[in-house]
Protein backbone atom coordinates (compact mmCIF):
# COMPACT_ATOMS: atom_id res chain seq x y z
CA UNK A 1 0.00 0.00 0.00
CA UNK A 2 2.29 2.19 0.68
CA UNK A 3 4.36 1.65 -2.29
CA UNK A 4 1.40 2.78 -4.17
CA UNK A 5 1.32 5.84 -2.02
CA UNK A 6 4.71 6.99 -3.25
CA UNK A 7 3.86 5.82 -7.34
CA UNK A 8 0.45 7.73 -7.39
CA UNK A 9 1.81 11.02 -5.55
CA UNK A 10 4.90 10.84 -7.68
CA UNK A 11 2.53 10.66 -10.98
CA UNK A 12 0.20 12.85 -9.80
CA UNK A 13 1.73 15.85 -8.89
CA UNK A 14 4.45 15.14 -12.18
CA UNK A 15 1.63 14.66 -14.66
CA UNK A 16 1.22 18.21 -14.93
CA UNK A 17 4.73 18.29 -16.48
CA UNK A 18 3.44 16.73 -19.28
CA UNK A 19 2.38 13.17 -21.07
CA UNK A 20 6.57 12.57 -20.94
CA UNK A 21 7.28 13.37 -17.62
CA UNK A 22 4.36 11.13 -16.60
CA UNK A 23 5.85 8.51 -18.59
CA UNK A 24 8.96 8.76 -16.87
CA UNK A 25 7.33 7.95 -13.49
CA UNK A 26 5.64 4.82 -15.29
CA UNK A 27 8.80 3.36 -16.58
CA UNK A 28 10.60 3.73 -13.08
CA UNK A 29 8.22 2.16 -11.66
CA UNK A 30 9.86 -1.09 -12.98
CA UNK A 31 13.62 0.34 -11.66
CA UNK A 32 11.83 0.17 -8.26
CA UNK A 33 10.24 -3.19 -8.46
CA UNK A 34 14.20 -3.89 -9.34
CA UNK A 35 15.45 -2.83 -6.22
CA UNK A 36 12.68 -4.12 -4.36
CA UNK A 37 13.87 -7.33 -5.95
CA UNK A 38 17.40 -7.03 -4.12
CA UNK A 39 16.23 -6.55 -0.63
CA UNK A 40 12.30 -8.55 -0.83
CA UNK A 41 13.85 -12.23 -1.30
CA UNK A 42 16.45 -11.72 1.66
CA UNK A 43 13.60 -9.68 3.52
CA UNK A 44 10.80 -12.14 3.39
CA UNK A 45 13.17 -15.04 3.82
CA UNK A 46 14.88 -13.47 7.21
CA UNK A 47 11.51 -13.15 8.22
CA UNK A 48 10.40 -16.52 8.52
CA UNK A 49 13.41 -17.85 9.52
CA UNK A 50 14.23 -15.38 12.63
CA UNK A 51 10.59 -15.89 13.65
CA UNK A 52 11.24 -19.79 14.22
CA UNK A 53 14.79 -19.34 15.11
CA UNK A 54 12.71 -17.33 17.96
CA UNK A 55 10.39 -19.55 18.75
CA UNK A 56 13.29 -21.92 19.17
CA UNK A 57 14.72 -19.34 21.70
CA UNK A 58 17.56 -19.01 19.67
CA UNK A 59 17.98 -15.11 19.52
CA UNK A 60 21.94 -15.04 18.63
CA UNK A 61 21.52 -16.77 15.49
CA UNK A 62 18.62 -14.72 14.71
CA UNK A 63 21.03 -11.82 14.77
CA UNK A 64 23.05 -13.27 12.63
CA UNK A 65 20.18 -13.94 10.26
CA UNK A 66 19.17 -10.46 10.73
CA UNK A 67 22.64 -9.12 10.15
CA UNK A 68 23.23 -11.14 7.56
CA UNK A 69 20.32 -9.98 5.39
CA UNK A 70 21.06 -6.35 5.91
CA UNK A 71 24.54 -6.25 4.77
CA UNK A 72 23.54 -8.73 1.89
CA UNK A 73 20.91 -6.39 0.93
CA UNK A 74 23.07 -3.25 1.48
CA UNK A 75 25.01 -4.20 -0.94
CA UNK A 76 23.28 -5.47 -3.72
CA UNK A 77 21.69 -2.27 -3.11
CA UNK A 78 25.00 -0.55 -3.95
CA UNK A 79 25.61 -2.95 -6.85
CA UNK A 80 22.77 -1.62 -8.59
CA UNK A 81 23.42 2.16 -7.89
CA UNK A 82 26.90 1.66 -9.61
CA UNK A 83 25.79 -0.12 -12.62
CA UNK A 84 22.45 2.17 -12.73
CA UNK A 85 24.65 4.70 -13.02
CA UNK A 86 26.83 3.18 -15.08
CA UNK A 87 24.60 1.56 -17.77
CA UNK A 88 21.80 4.99 -16.78
CA UNK A 89 20.62 5.44 -20.45
CA UNK A 90 20.33 1.48 -21.52
CA UNK A 91 18.96 0.60 -18.47
CA UNK A 92 15.65 3.31 -19.24
CA UNK A 93 15.16 1.85 -22.56
CA UNK A 94 15.74 -1.26 -21.47
CA UNK A 95 12.50 -0.78 -19.05
CA UNK A 96 10.61 0.75 -21.65
CA UNK A 97 11.73 4.74 -21.99
CA UNK A 98 11.16 6.15 -25.57
CA UNK A 99 13.22 8.98 -26.97
CA UNK A 100 10.52 11.36 -25.67
CA UNK A 101 10.86 10.32 -22.48
CA UNK A 102 14.19 8.94 -22.16
CA UNK A 103 15.56 12.33 -20.74
CA UNK A 104 12.84 12.61 -17.98
CA UNK A 105 13.47 8.93 -16.86
CA UNK A 106 17.06 9.21 -16.31
CA UNK A 107 16.00 12.42 -14.30
CA UNK A 108 13.87 10.54 -12.28
CA UNK A 109 15.96 7.80 -11.97
CA UNK A 110 18.86 9.38 -10.94
CA UNK A 111 18.22 10.07 -7.49
CA UNK A 112 16.26 6.66 -7.06
CA UNK A 113 19.16 5.12 -7.93
CA UNK A 114 21.10 6.89 -4.86
CA UNK A 115 18.84 5.92 -2.48
CA UNK A 116 18.68 1.93 -4.00
CA UNK A 117 20.96 1.09 -0.54
CA UNK A 118 18.90 2.10 1.99
CA UNK A 119 15.58 1.27 -0.03
CA UNK A 120 16.73 -2.27 -0.50
CA UNK A 121 18.08 -2.29 3.70
CA UNK A 122 14.56 -0.84 4.44
CA UNK A 123 12.83 -3.81 3.28
CA UNK A 124 15.09 -6.20 5.52
CA UNK A 125 14.32 -4.29 8.56
CA UNK A 126 10.71 -3.96 7.47
CA UNK A 127 10.14 -7.09 7.84
CA UNK A 128 12.54 -8.34 10.66
CA UNK A 129 11.42 -6.03 13.05
CA UNK A 130 7.58 -8.04 12.57
CA UNK A 131 8.71 -11.12 12.94
CA UNK A 132 10.27 -10.09 16.54
CA UNK A 133 6.76 -8.46 16.95
CA UNK A 134 7.36 -5.19 16.26
CA UNK A 135 4.98 -4.92 13.58
CA UNK A 136 3.91 -1.31 14.96
CA UNK A 137 7.34 0.56 14.75
CA UNK A 138 7.68 -1.01 11.32
CA UNK A 139 4.22 0.57 10.01
CA UNK A 140 5.37 3.73 11.09
CA UNK A 141 8.79 3.61 9.51
CA UNK A 142 7.31 2.90 5.82
CA UNK A 143 4.05 4.75 6.45
CA UNK A 144 5.95 7.90 7.39
CA UNK A 145 7.98 7.79 4.58
CA UNK A 146 4.81 7.64 2.20
CA UNK A 147 3.44 10.46 3.88
CA UNK A 148 6.68 12.71 3.90
CA UNK A 149 6.69 11.90 -0.02
CA UNK A 150 3.46 13.27 -0.57
CA UNK A 151 4.72 16.50 1.82
CA UNK A 152 8.31 16.59 -0.26
CA UNK A 153 7.02 16.27 -3.64
CA UNK A 154 5.00 19.71 -4.91
CA UNK A 155 7.63 21.50 -2.89
CA UNK A 156 10.28 20.14 -4.91
CA UNK A 157 9.02 19.83 -7.90
CA UNK A 158 7.09 23.02 -7.82
CA UNK A 159 8.42 25.38 -5.09
CA UNK A 160 12.31 24.46 -6.16
CA UNK A 161 11.13 23.96 -9.83
CA UNK A 162 13.10 21.24 -10.04
CA UNK A 163 10.65 19.39 -11.95
CA UNK A 164 10.43 15.51 -12.86
CA UNK A 165 13.91 15.23 -10.66
CA UNK A 166 12.13 17.00 -7.71
CA UNK A 167 9.86 13.81 -8.08
CA UNK A 168 12.88 11.74 -7.33
CA UNK A 169 14.45 13.60 -4.61
CA UNK A 170 11.48 13.88 -2.84
CA UNK A 171 10.82 10.06 -3.18
CA UNK A 172 14.78 9.69 -2.33
CA UNK A 173 14.52 11.45 0.90
CA UNK A 174 11.86 9.60 2.06
CA UNK A 175 12.63 6.20 1.64
CA UNK A 176 16.00 7.38 3.79
CA UNK A 177 14.14 8.76 6.29
CA UNK A 178 12.01 5.60 6.46
CA UNK A 179 15.77 3.90 6.78
CA UNK A 180 16.34 5.92 9.81
CA UNK A 181 13.44 5.07 11.36
CA UNK A 182 13.50 1.58 10.83
CA UNK A 183 17.39 1.03 11.95
CA UNK A 184 16.77 3.34 15.12
CA UNK A 185 15.72 0.73 17.60
CA UNK A 186 18.92 -1.57 16.27
CA UNK A 187 21.07 1.07 16.88
CA UNK A 188 19.67 2.44 19.98
CA UNK A 189 19.51 -1.84 21.57
CA UNK A 190 16.17 -1.21 21.91
CA UNK A 191 15.12 -4.23 19.56
CA UNK A 192 15.01 -8.18 20.73
CA UNK A 193 17.61 -8.73 17.75
CA UNK A 194 21.26 -7.06 17.59
CA UNK A 195 22.21 -5.93 14.01
CA UNK A 196 26.07 -5.64 13.44
CA UNK A 197 29.36 -6.42 10.98
CA UNK A 198 30.44 -9.00 13.26
CA UNK A 199 27.09 -11.12 13.27
CA UNK A 200 27.49 -11.09 9.42
CA UNK A 201 27.73 -14.91 8.63
CA UNK A 202 27.67 -16.09 4.73
CA UNK A 203 27.30 -19.87 5.53
CA UNK A 204 25.01 -22.22 3.84
CA UNK A 205 22.62 -22.75 6.17
CA UNK A 206 21.55 -19.17 6.66
CA UNK A 207 21.48 -18.25 3.06
CA UNK A 208 19.64 -21.45 1.95
CA UNK A 209 17.23 -21.12 4.52
CA UNK A 210 17.03 -17.21 3.59
CA UNK A 211 16.96 -18.08 -0.10
CA UNK A 212 14.25 -21.15 -0.20
CA UNK A 213 11.28 -18.82 1.38
CA UNK A 214 12.38 -15.60 0.05
CA UNK A 215 12.73 -16.49 -3.77
CA UNK A 216 9.51 -16.28 -3.96
CA UNK A 217 8.92 -12.94 -3.46
CA UNK A 218 11.62 -12.51 -5.68
CA UNK A 219 10.29 -13.50 -8.56
CA UNK A 220 7.35 -11.83 -8.11
CA UNK A 221 8.90 -8.80 -7.87
CA UNK A 222 11.09 -9.64 -11.13
CA UNK A 223 7.60 -10.69 -13.31
CA UNK A 224 6.23 -7.77 -12.25
CA UNK A 225 9.71 -5.56 -14.14
CA UNK A 226 9.10 -8.31 -17.42
CA UNK A 227 5.06 -7.37 -17.07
Amino acid sequence: LINSVYSLADTYFVSSLGTNATAAVSVNASLDQLIMMCGSMLAVGANSYIARLLGAGDEKKASKVLSTAFFLALGLGTVLLIFGNIFMLPMVRLLGATPTCEAYSVEYATFVLLAAPFMATSFVMNQCLRSEGSATLSMIGMGFGGILNCVLDPIFIFGLDMGVAGASLATAISKVVSFGILIFPYLTRRSLLHLSIRNFHFCRDIIGKIVSVGSSSAFRSGLAVLA
